[in-house]
């Protein structure tokens, strides 16, 4: 099973992908709709945004099935299966939170954007820059993991999963 996890894991964010690459490519055609006329342009924002509401909502209820994948070796298909009745049963809980690791992230990237931006006033060239990319490196390392390990407890805390059998 150790080489069949990583497989699953990617199987599924192909699948995942493949949905992102789906939205993104209806967003294109209405955003080249509208430009040819002003009823177009209207109809193909709302349209947009109906589809691209849809597709978020695609996504949050298969995010949980590669957690599914590693905690429970299940196979790709029967962990999006899995991860969509989870995710509808607690889809507040997911919501809350993936906004509170959003909040996170922005605030880390805030303190460290404003800090740069003294230290970018006192150190001047390039040597700025190359600090920034390197610790945005870190914290963007830290964030993953971050978000893996919140979303990885929460699957494991749910009650009603396969994870216990």
């Amino acid at each position: 099973t150790a080489l069949v996890e990583p497989f699953l894991t990617l199987l599924v964010g192909l699948i995942v992908g493949a949905i992102v690459g789906v939205m993104v490519i209806v967003a294109a055609v209405l955003a080249a709709l509208m430009g040819q006329s002003q009823t177009l342009a209207i109809a193909g924002l709302v349209l947009a945004l109906i589809i691209v509401g849809i597709g978020i909502y695609a996504i949050l209820l298969i995010f949980l099935a590669p957690y599914i994948v590693v905690a429970d070796e299940k196979k790709a298909i029967e962990s999006i299966k899995i991860s969509i009745v989870a995710v509808r049963k607690n889809i507040l809980k997911v919501l809350r939170i993936f906004l509170i690791l959003v909040a996170i992230g922005f605030l880390v990237g805030v303190v460290i954007g404003a800090l740069f931006a003294l230290a970018s006033l006192v150190i001047k060239g390039v040597a700025t820059q190359v600090i920034f990319a390197v610790l945005s490196s870190f914290v963007n390392a830290f964030l993953g993991v971050l978000v893996t390990g919140a979303f990885m407890n929460f699957y494991l805390a749910l009650p009603n999963t396969n994870n216990n059998s």
